[in-house]
């Protein structure tokens, strides 16, 4: 075998290839488990409102609902021209989405706030996977996961930005806080 400068070889589980492989069995598992408990009844009026609002965006007459996820609505638009099918299907498959890309976020924060420790980044993978919030809303399909997302994302902007702050940060950072409000209007609150 090839000894790396370390003198390691290539293959070798270091900690922090092992948490990479926690992160994708906890993203892999959170997804099978939410797509499991999917089924084709809503849990909530909320997916039905935004399966209203996919056809006809009219915050008015609750479609989705006051005052409306407009640029949730256009990804809902944008993921049903891709996937087709019934429309509650891509509501609930846009919410398990953003729930599991929430995962590696959350992952990402975690090792930037601890470089030097790839078990808390698996663990910090493993509870977001199972977190309970995640997971309903995931199911159900509400807007919720965008609002998870968003804010974690808006997390690793925050921690980018402490390590070197600087203008472009500064601006990701305003512009994460619209598109988060665009996706879920009380994301800013």
């Amino acid at each position: 075998m090839n000894a790396g400068r370390d003198g390691r070889s290539g293959a070798e589980l270091t900690p922090e290839r092992a948490s990479l492989v926690v992160l994708l069995v906890a993203c892999l598992a959170h997804y099978w488990i939410c797509r499991t408990l999917t089924s084709e009844i809503a849990l909530d009026v909320d997916p039905i409102n935004l399966v209203y609002g996919m056809r006809e965006f009219n915050p008015a007459h609750h479609a989705p609902h006051p005052p409306g996820y407009l640029v949730y609505v256009w990804m809902l638009r944008g993921l049903h021209a891709l996937v087709g099918g019934d429309p509650l299907g891509t509501v609930q498959l846009l919410a398990r989405l953003l729930s599991t890309l929430t995962i590696p976020l959350v992952y990402g924060a975690v090792k930037i706030l601890r470089p030097q420790d790839a078990a808390t980044w698996a663990f910090a993978a493993i509870l977001t996977a199972f977190q309970p919030f995640l997971l309903f809303h995931a199911v159900d399909g509400q807007t919720h996961t965008s609002e998870a997302f968003a804010a974690a994302f808006l997390l690793v902007a925050v921690l980018c930005y402490r390590r070197r702050p600087s203008i472009q940060w500064a601006v990701a950072l305003g512009v994460l806080l619209a598109v988060g409000s665009a996706l879920r209007p009380s994301f800013i609150v």
